[in-house]
């Protein structure tokens, strides 16, 4: 947990997905428990690891948001894996799982977002990224997308939709993902009112502000 703190999301995602299922939720865990490293720590690890040695901050601590990485590590692997460690979490630290599923987005509950939230996703994100996105999403989430866009694009989209003949489940996946984290990343930056949000595969809900 601590070695996967350090490195940048894609890496400590590979490194995880590729850990025996078990020890993934273990070290899913630990890492969403991690807040701050003493020195003396970070430097016990840092020596196992040669090629870190050299980074090793000249500081008392190292700041650590765990919580943080471990919603973009979930955003960067399959829901199989990411279910099996929330799973674990939940029964091992229950108030790790309950702030992990607080602030995990659930796609299936973007068309609860306010629409200048929605207007800002569309404007970010591509017009064929949306299509995959929604091309087997629920007619309830693909109208709040369309509602949102001027007239022209609204058509351009809908045509892309109706000549998109298939979408992989992994390409879905990576394109509601990217959605659903650049939701996490506006609310996380503040100023944007939503409804009560539901989030992660869980039915808790939680008003964002």
């Amino acid at each position: 947990a601590i070695i996967l703190s350090q490195l940048t999301t894609p890496i400590a995602s590979s490194m995880l997905k590729n850990l025996p299922s078990m020890q993934q939720g273990e070290v899913a865990l630990e890492l969403g428990k991690l807040r701050r490293l003493t020195s003396d720590t970070y430097v016990s690890v840092a020596k196992q690891l040669a090629a870190k040695a050299a980074t090793i901050p000249v500081i008392n601590n190292v700041q650590v948001q765990g919580t943080d990485l471990l919603l973009d590590i979930f955003d960067n692997i399959d829901e199989t894996s990411e279910s099996s460690i929330i799973e674990f979490i939940k029964v091992v630290n229950l108030d790790l799982y309950r702030e992990i599923t607080s602030q995990r987005v659930s796609f299936n509950a973007i068309n609860q977002l306010d629409e200048r939230m929605l207007r800002q996703i569309v404007k970010d994100i591509s017009g064929e990224e949306i299509a995959i996105a929604l091309k087997n999403a629920s007619p309830e989430i693909a109208e709040r997308f369309l509602s949102v866009l001027p007239s022209k694009s609204r058509i351009i989209l809908e045509d892309r939709l109706a000549s998109l003949k298939a979408v992989s489940p992994d390409d879905e996946l990576k394109a509601r993902r990217r959605i659903t984290r650049m939701v996490r990343q506006y609310i996380k930056a503040g100023g944007v009112q939503t409804a009560a949000l539901e989030t992660g595969e869980q039915t808790e809900e939680t008003q964002i502000q």
